[in-house]
């Protein structure tokens, strides 16, 4: 895989970058991390970068965290029953947070005062336990406030309209499941929209493999389509789904298999207008 990894696919850790990981995960500084793992700080700082560099290239601990729990790249946290109800100015942080971005930044996108944000950013602190804005994103987790969903839409191209918007909806909800809890659809729904989600993705995959026949096979959108079609040929054959926990399950690696096919859509889509615009400059030149 590779720095440009999708948000909804695994991506592969080294099991240095994950110890690092899931020690700022508890709320842990650099140098706590290394002195729990027997290591220099600099030497976990380079750790939390490679682990950056393949968690979608994004450049803050929070959000390479949020990134590797929608990945399945580390152990997601215990989901909590209790339902933690926080005020709208402390809630409203939590994305934003969770994006690595820093409260001056958060003030200019929400139209508050910078001191208040950061009043607000500690009152969060508090509410959650958390000591630190990694730990924010652990614990928002654990409570449901931030979901695989929710980082998944973060990384996505802008959001289409029409059909391909109703689609990524759609995907959301699924992979959002909670498949231990209640609310599920009956197995034979579940199954049903399976077999709706396989025959979309066919059609997606049909579209990405004539675009990138077009495109350079070492550019970036390329290789990542290569990664992504060589694994969603196994959609072709759905297995036999008996239980509402298996077919739910089955459906949520359906439903991210989908939303790599539409994320690799838009890119191969930008690729090859980029390269079909350049081909016209130097025609008319």
């Amino acid at each position: 895989m590779t720095a440009l990894s999708l948000p909804i696919r695994q991506i592969s850790l080294a099991a240095r970058e994950r110890e690092a990981l899931m020690g700022v995960a508890q709320g842990l500084d650099v140098p706590a991390v290394a002195a729990s793992l027997g290591i220099a700080a600099g030497t976990v700082t380079s750790y939390l970068k490679s682990a950056k560099a393949k968690l979608h290239g994004v450049r803050e601990i929070p959000f390479a965290l949020a990134v590797a729990y929608a990945t399945d790249s580390i152990p997601a946290p215990r989901l909590r029953d209790e339902v933690l109800d926080l005020p709208v100015e402390q809630s409203e942080l939590i994305p934003l947070l969770a994006q690595g971005m820093k409260p001056v930044q958060i003030a200019r996108k929400l139209n508050r005062v910078a001191k208040d944000v950061r009043r607000f950013a500690a009152e969060l602190l508090v509410s959650l336990g958390a000591r630190t804005y990694a730990h924010v994103v652990t614990l928002a987790w654990e409570h449901r406030l931030l979901t695989a969903a929710d980082v998944t839409a973060w990384l996505a191209p802008s959001a289409p309209t029409g059909p391909a918007g109703e689609l990524r909806e759609r995907l959301g909800r699924i992979i959002g499941w909670d498949v231990t809890g209640s609310g599920l659809p009956e197995t034979l729904t579940i199954v049903s929209m399976v077999k709706d989600l396989v025959r979309e993705g066919i059609g997606i995959y049909n579209e990405v493999s004539q675009l990138t026949s077009s495109i350079p096979r070492d550019s970036k959108a390329a290789l990542e389509a290569a990664v992504v079609l060589g694994d969603i040929r196994r959609l072709r054959h759905v297995p036999r789904l008996t239980t509402q926990v298996d077919a739910a399950e089955y459906a949520q690696s359906v439903a991210r298999e989908v939303t790599a096919l539409l994320l690799i859509l838009g890119m191969v889509q930008q690729e090859h207008a980029r390269r079909s615009s350049a081909g016209r400059g130097l025609h008319r030149s």
